[in-house]
């Protein structure tokens, strides 16, 4: 089994299996990490020899530690994925705070390091919730992180531009040799609001000591423009 080469695949099958305009509701009112885990472990457990590969969520590797997606070979552990999910428009938040999901899907990561698991890989899947237009203001208390959305388009003015600002950040904080593939679901529309789900998929690590995703001397981002205000929360 090359995971390597079906993960690609089956992430776009997952998001095809969502009814129309159902990604866009669930990324615009939740995280939208966990249902798309859901539909990716169940997608991977279709792909799969059944007889010979087990897929299992939230399985525990560890003491204290629990895998979102895993695929065992008997009762041998072969791959772990981890994901974290956001929206583009974290990219575009003041320079200390850009940094934020970069550290996470390091910390994930490091959570294998040097675990005794002999041929286990991990997978770090970070999910990017993006708006092709700000939603209404009417919306606030509905569409989660609404100000920081909107804060985006006023900062950077185009879907397109948030868009390319998010793999900007990206490029800045992580090793670019460890990523393996990215990708763009669409998700539909929901409030009026047509959403897309990028993808960034890095690995496989090894569980052989630090599991190195950072870059090892980070740059200082210089990617707001110099009038730009810190957006106000929900």
């Amino acid at each position: 089994m090359e995971l390597a080469q079906l993960l690609p695949t089956t992430i776009h099958r997952a998001g095809r299996s969502f009814e129309q305009g159902e990604l866009a509701f669930l990324a615009l009112t939740s995280k939208v990490e966990r249902p798309f885990l859901d539909r990716l472990s169940y997608q991977l457990y279709k792909s799969l020899d059944q007889s010979t590969y087990t897929v299992a969520r939230e399985f525990p590797v560890l003491r204290g530690v629990r895998a979102d997606i895993a695929v065992l070979k008997g009762s041998l552990l072969l791959t772990v994925i981890e994901a974290k999910a956001m929206c583009t428009a974290d990219c575009t938040r003041e320079e200390g705070l850009r940094r934020e999901y970069p550290d996470l899907l390091r910390a994930d990561l490091q959570r294998y390091a040097a675990c005794g698991i002999d041929g286990l890989q991990v997978f770090s899947l970070l999910l990017g919730t993006h708006l092709l237009v700000p939603p209404a203001k009417h919306l606030t208390s509905v569409v989660k992180y609404r100000r920081l959305l909107t804060h985006a388009f006023h900062t950077h003015l185009t879907a397109e531009a948030i868009r390319q600002a998010a793999d900007d950040n990206l490029e800045r904080f992580l090793r670019p040799e460890t990523r393996l593939t990215s990708g763009l679901i669409t998700g539909g529309s929901a409030f009026g609001v047509p959403v897309e789900l990028l993808w960034w998929l890095y690995g496989p690590f090894p569980c052989s000591g630090e599991l190195a995703i950072l870059r090892p001397a980070l740059p200082n981002p210089q990617m707001q423009p110099t009038n730009a205000v810190r957006p106000e929360l929900l």
